[in-house]
């Protein structure tokens, strides 16, 4: 985790230069000081460059979170600081730290607790941070707008009714455990469902989940009994009995209806695990392969059983080489995106046309019938937003594994470092004083990039590419 203060080189006397690297100083270690987090950030563009990273005062045992040079946080006391969210190019940020007894946060600057436990909630919606703590023996969320709660235990996603937003702390706001609806709060726990903090609704096997919500009065969730046992989709309390299949995709309320996935679980039965999509208790889609996405309405993308692609009844795609389609998104029924792979190479297919091949595809997204995505393409990274496409230059830097040793080629140019050197080689001539920590391209400036440490001294170095 931490940079090692002696590292053994082979050195040369003398170097030949054909031409110079850019060198930047990034950060001046102080006495005492070592980079303590392994997971920090740098970007480099157009000859600037933001940074986030952790240093110890070894002596002291003094903890600082350092933005763009700058120590925006220095934990005094305790043993252990996680940074939780960071945006470099908004200069915001969320730092935990805590001591033996107490836990906290620092949301851009300001200081929340001491509590028990705290932890930031983010909503997709809007992007706000907010936070989850324990006060007591409840548990409370706090945004901008107004304190919540209590609650009885902790939930990873609450959503808020009135407003149509979910806060959540692991990124799955479709997957709620507690709704907020005007002043009342209704809390699925584990066999319990409880409506401002009163159990409205208890089993003594089994485990509820799925909540899913419009209304106090129209609100659903899941029981499963057990391995082996039958399952069972509650709705206001009333339960109606799913049996063999092997588990569900999605269950959810949609103004009047409730919709929800099965999968046969019988070996003797033909496409004895093909999925199937109901709309209250009548089927309107059999024989799925793969339930790609939905758009927790009535629309649905899926792969038959002849590994074609669906939209409801609409066929969009075959190809006989294609598989392992995810992530679908869907906003209507003209515009959509999916994610899929062919051979070693993956595609996106949307409404808006075919992308690809990449390397991978991550982040997909329609917001408003704009196209997101960010792609890996020769090693590189990128993003596309709705028709313009940027390189992303973000690195994550891994101080754990400290030099690393590295090949890069581009245009018939090579990149080379290895541990066991002070230095690193382009085009057979030496550059630097130490070996790279990371090295990567920016095709949109066409240099080869590295990091290194340099004695106190982290650095940059860009190479441009002739």
């Amino acid at each position: 985790m931490r940079i090692s203060s002696f590292v053994l080189f082979f050195s040369i006397s003398f170097l030949s230069f054909s031409q110079q690297a850019q060198r930047k100083t990034i950060y001046t270690l102080q006495k005492n000081e070592i980079i303590y987090y392994d997971e920090a950030i740098l970007s480099v563009k157009n000859n600037s460059s933001n940074y986030c990273l952790i240093v110890e005062d070894t002596l002291q045992h003094h903890y600082s979170l350092v933005l763009n040079g700058k120590k925006v946080h220095t934990q005094t006391s305790g043993a252990i600081i996680w940074m939780k969210e960071l945006n470099l190019e908004n200069q915001t940020y969320v730092l935990e730290f805590w001591n033996e007894r107490d836990s906290y946060l620092n949301i851009n600057g300001v200081t929340y607790g001491p509590y028990e436990n705290i932890y930031p909630m983010i909503s997709d919606q809007t992007g706000e941070i907010g936070y989850y703590y324990k006060l007591g023996s409840k548990f409370y969320l706090k945004t901008n707008e107004k304190k919540y709660g209590p609650f009885t235990q902790v939930h990873s996603a609450i959503l808020l009714a009135d407003s149509q937003t979910t806060f959540h702390s692991n990124f799955n706001s479709n997957s709620y455990s507690a709704v907020i609806s005007g002043q009342d709060l209704l809390e699925l726990n584990g066999k319990e469902i409880s409506l401002n903090g009163k159990v409205i609704k208890s089993e003594t096997e089994g485990n509820f989940s799925k909540l899913t919500f419009e209304s106090l009065s129209n609100y659903g969730y899941v029981w499963e009994k057990g391995y082996g046992k039958p399952t069972y989709l509650c709705l206001n309390g009333s339960q109606s009995l799913i049996s063999d299949f092997i588990y569900y995709d999605f269950f959810y309320i949609h103004k009047d209806n409730y919709y929800y996935s099965t999968t046969q679980n019988n070996l003797s039965k033909e496409n004895a695990f093909l999925s199937s999509i109901h709309r209250n208790n009548k089927t309107i889609y059999t024989n799925i392969e793969t339930i790609i996405g939905s758009n927790n309405g009535d629309l649905f993308l899926f792969e038959d059983a002849n590994h074609s692609v669906f939209l409801n009844n609409q066929k969009l795609f075959y190809d006989p080489n294609a598989s392992y389609f995810t992530n679908g998104v869907i906003e209507s029924q003209n515009a959509y995106a999916f994610i899929y792979q062919k051979g070693d190479d993956y595609y996106v297919k949307s409404s808006f046309g075919q992308f690809g091949p990449y390397q991978s595809v991550e982040n997909l997204k329609l917001l408003n019938g704009k196209l997101q995505f960010t792609y890996t393409f020769n090693n590189i990274y990128y993003s596309y937003n709705n028709g313009i496409v940027m390189a992303n230059e973000n690195i994550l830097m891994d101080f754990e594994n400290q030099m690393e040793n590295s090949s890069l080629t581009y245009e018939n140019h090579n990149f080379e470092s290895s541990y066991e050197y002070d230095y690193v080689v382009i085009d057979g001539d030496a550059y630097g004083k130490s070996p790279a920590l990371q090295s990567w391209i920016d095709p949109v400036g066409k240099k080869f990039i590295w990091t290194a440490l340099e004695n106190n001294e982290y650095v940059v170095y860009s190479f441009p590419i002739k």
